[in-house]
């Protein structure tokens, strides 16, 4: 049994495969639940879709959308630097975030050594007192 089998549910229901196709897909829709509740919402829908008939516009519709197209003003077209892909940050500003990045890593880190250092001193005048 072929996997894509899930996929032909719309085009079974329209009638639009081919004998063998249809033959294969009529065995793999007696054991496949979700394809027959897919069959069947599909051939609903394309029931109610046969039933539906066009409505005639309202008088005069035509008329009036016409001239709301004459009175609206279109609007001109982009321009081409509009339509470019934003460019990547320039180098001196990179250059500038991985300055900034280094600075925060080199003061977070004297910080601890500070503290760790702190930590020492306190546990050995506790020790000589």
């Amino acid at each position: 049994m072929r996997d894509d089998l899930h996929v032909l549910t719309g085009s079974y229901v329209l009638d639009a495969i081919s004998d063998g196709e249809r033959e294969e897909f009529e065995r793999h829709l007696q054991a496949c639940l979700s394809c027959d509740a897919e069959v069947r919402g599909l051939r609903e829908t394309a029931a109610r879709l046969a039933l539906a008939r066009a409505v005639a516009p309202p008088a005069r519709m035509e008329q009036r959308v016409l001239a709301a197209t004459y009175q609206t003003r279109q609007l001109p077209p982009l321009a081409a630097s509009h339509l470019q892909a934003p460019r990547p940050a320039s180098w001196p500003r990179r250059v500038a975030i991985a300055a900034a990045a280094a600075s925060v890593a080199a003061a977070v880190s004297l910080g601890v050594a500070q503290l760790s250092t702190q930590h020492q001193l306190v546990t050995v005048r506790t020790s000589v007192a």
